[in-house]
């Protein structure tokens, strides 16, 4: 959000700006130049503030008739103090001054999701590259060039090298970060539902280009190449469950009258995704996870078997694991349904921490404490893709994503009789029509559930 041009900060008085319409050449309006406004009509003030959040607001305008310049500042000051305690309580105060554009938006409610813990800390970083492709780029788009540029594309498992001319964005010399091209800047007021059901057809009719990358065994290096890959149905459910929320969240504040977003529907899709290993396959898979060569991996592959999701893993602490009771916890904040789960540490993974643990213990301490970091930053892990292909490569499998061992889990235990309360559990799942029965699921039941269906995969 911009400041208003044009505007002076007045003297003696935090955050309280008067806007220049006298001509005045001053950073800082004083007491010496308060009567070059005394032929003004109306005064227009401006505050700002920077706690508890980042707010620049326009105040009422006061007219300067039976008063002096001086009591119009101070009413505007005691206005201020007004908003700024009423933004301390969480009220929405004030008009906004400038533009309010789409990553402003997404920004403070992200926030504000994450501060009141209706969100995961996690949720902002993995939708920005989808917020990125689908919003910014059309409510905040960069300055362009267009250019020649070689690229390699893989269709039908072809490859074929074109050239093609592609806009690229144009970077600034002394940041080295793109321009935004400020004629194209939309102000999310100005957002109306026909603009955003575009980009929803786009996402229903359009393709996108991933990345990737292969070594020519002839030549001995890496070739870079794009596949084309068309928008799946999931990806405009996903656009609209976001987003829609965004809205309303701007519509609570009181930055827009109507959420645009309100009457779009997306079109409706199968989400159930099921694992179709082979039996043999699935054994091995099992196998090769379970008896990983690297000791820290190979307890991500045996929480991943016991029905973790990998952020849950890759941020646990070692205050959430109690090596002595055998027990770890899930917490809220990482959490997918921002519950907290207790789970029971089975005797191999309990084996191995207890041997990670060791090692931790005689390491220099550390700010973050995680249980799997990173050998090169230290830190925590981000992914471990790489070690992922290459298992179900070596076990002749494709297709087979860190997430489907959860399907895995879910259909054995479900054919073995297991309730649905217990697979929920196990799962840490969000369903709504078992939400009620987890209550009765103890801790011990989820581990023997796992322990059962961990049986019948080595069978």
């Amino acid at each position: 959000m911009s400041i208003m041009d044009n505007t002076i900060s007045v003297d003696g008085y935090k955050g309280l700006f008067i806007k220049n319409s006298v001509g005045l050449k001053e950073k800082k309006l004083t007491k010496s130049n308060y009567k070059k406004f005394n032929k003004e009509i109306f005064l227009q003030f401006v505050m700002q503030v920077t706690k508890p959040k980042r707010k620049r607001l326009k105040l009422t305008p006061v007219k300067l008739v039976g008063t002096t310049v001086e009591n119009a500042i101070r009413a505007a000051d005691a206005e201020r103090s007004q908003i700024v305690k009423d933004l301390l309580e969480g009220k929405p105060s004030g008009k906004i001054v400038g533009i309010i554009t789409i990553e402003d938006l997404w920004k403070e409610y992200t926030e504000d999701r994450v501060n009141s813990q209706n969100m995961t800390m996690n949720y902002p970083k993995d939708k920005a590259s989808f917020f990125d492709k689908h919003l910014r780029s059309v409510f905040m788009p960069y300055k362009m060039k267009t250019e020649k540029v070689k690229i390699i594309l893989r269709k039908d498992g072809k490859f074929c090298k074109r050239t093609e001319m592609q806009e690229m964005p144009i970077v600034d010399k002394d940041t080295g970060k793109p321009i935004i091209n400020k004629d194209k800047l939309v102000d999310i007021r100005n957002i109306t539902e026909d603009m955003l059901q575009k980009v929803l057809v786009s996402i229903n009719m359009g393709c996108y280009r991933r990345r990737r990358r292969c070594i020519d065994k002839a030549k001995k290096r890496n070739v870079v190449y794009f596949d084309e890959i068309k928008y799946k149905p999931a990806s405009a459910h996903q656009f609209i469950k976001v987003f829609n929320a965004m809205f309303e969240f701007a519509v609570k504040r009181k930055y827009i009258d109507i959420n645009p977003m309100k009457d779009l529907a997306s079109p409706k899709y199968k989400n159930a995704r099921d694992f179709t290993v082979p039996p043999d396959r699935a054994k091995a898979l099992y196998n090769t996870l379970i008896n990983y060569p690297e000791i820290k991996f190979r307890a991500i592959f045996i929480f991943l078997l016991n029905g973790r999701r990998k952020n849950e893993v890759l941020s646990l602490t070692w205050n959430d694991v109690d090596l002595e009771q055998k027990k770890y916890y899930v917490r809220y904040y990482f959490n997918k349904n921002k519950e907290e789960y207790e789970y029971e540490l089975p005797d191999n993974l309990h084996g191995i921490l207890l041997d990670m643990y060791h090692e931790y213990k005689k390491q220099p301490k550390v700010e973050n404490d995680y249980v799997f970091t990173s050998s090169k930053t230290g830190g925590k892990i981000n992914n471990f893709d790489k070690r992922w292909n290459s298992i179900i490569n070596s076990v002749g499998i494709i297709g087979v994503t860190r997430h489907d061992l959860r399907h895995w889990l879910g259909n054995v235990a479900i054919n073995m009789g297991k309730t649905t309360a217990e697979v929920a559990y196990m799962l840490g799942h969000s369903d709504e029509r078992t939400a009620k029965r987890y209550s009765k699921i103890r801790p011990h039941r989820a581990g023997k559930t796992v322990s059962d269906v961990h049986s019948a995969i080595k069978e």
